[in-house]
């Protein structure tokens, strides 16, 4: 028979959700045999529930809401304040009591709220906002490279410490911004050397300002990140999971059936 189908793809929902070797990471209603959820249902919306899993909560890592863009790229719904968020919140705390003295070995691809850090890139930063990124985190020096140029201007100028083909700078904000053309080319740097020698302090300084703070917040806990290459859904068993939920729905969504119905 012919069904009322819609040519409409309807609704976009948001799942963010994490799977084992058992299923989905979540209890099993012992009732139905259906994993338990928490979704909060206002009329035919789902509400992202960011309520922190306790012992008094149905366990589950399941998070879901409605889209808020059309483009048809669900990333566009995803930032790295609400990831974490879900696995500090959703994740950990269902795993730890699901699989109690177990460590977590969480696989992810690379996604760009998944690679959040304790700063971010620099790749589009003038010098401006380069230069107030290091006065907040406290740079008191830069390294800059030894270029053919530098060691010129440095055959009469015995003031500066040379470090393994790099001249040391203490930290100047006046004379950062400058431009080389106009200034000296000894102790001004490009925008380029500014950013490359600002990671250098960090990474001797403040590493932990560069890590990803989901892989961080997992390490520190006992677990472990593996990050698959870009492009390689065949490594994400979880795909498998999304393609059969989401040919599920198609097949029960028709014309006339709301979003909660479906």
């Amino acid at each position: 028979p012919t069904r009322n189908k819609s040519c409409s793809k309807g609704r976009r929902l948001i799942f963010i959700h994490a799977i084992t070797k058992d299923g989905p990471l979540c209890q099993i209603d012992p009732t139905t045999g259906r994993p338990v959820d928490n979704i909060e249902w206002n009329k035919d919306t789902p509400h992202a529930d960011d309520k922190t899993v306790t012992d008094d909560l149905l366990l589950t890592a399941e998070n879901i809401w409605l889209a808020s863009s059309h483009t048809g790229d669900y990333h566009d719904n995803m930032d790295g304040e609400l990831f974490n968020k879900w696995v500090v919140n959703k994740l950990m705390p269902t795993f730890k009591r699901l699989y109690p003295g177990k460590k977590m070995v969480l696989v992810m691809d690379n996604a760009p709220y998944h690679h959040v850090r304790g700063i971010g890139s620099l790749s589009g930063l003038n010098k401006g906002k380069i230069i107030g990124l290091m006065k907040e985190k406290g740079v008191d020096y830069i390294l800059l490279p030894l270029t053919d140029e530098r060691k010129e201007l440095l055959k009469d100028d015995h003031e500066y410490v040379i470090e393994n083909e790099y001249i040391r700078l203490p930290f100047d904000e006046e004379g950062f911004c400058k431009t080389k053309r106009k200034f000296n080319a000894l102790t001004t740097p490009t925008v380029d050397e500014l950013k490359v020698g600002f990671v250098m302090w960090l990474r001797e300084h403040k590493p932990d300002v560069l890590r990803c703070k989901i892989e961080k917040f997992i390490e520190d806990d006992g677990g472990t990140v593996l990050w698959t290459p870009p492009y390689c859904p065949d490594l994400q068993p979880i795909e498998l999971f999304w393609a059969a939920g989401k040919n599920n729905v198609a097949l029960n969504y028709y014309h006339g059936r709301s979003c909660k119905e479906t």
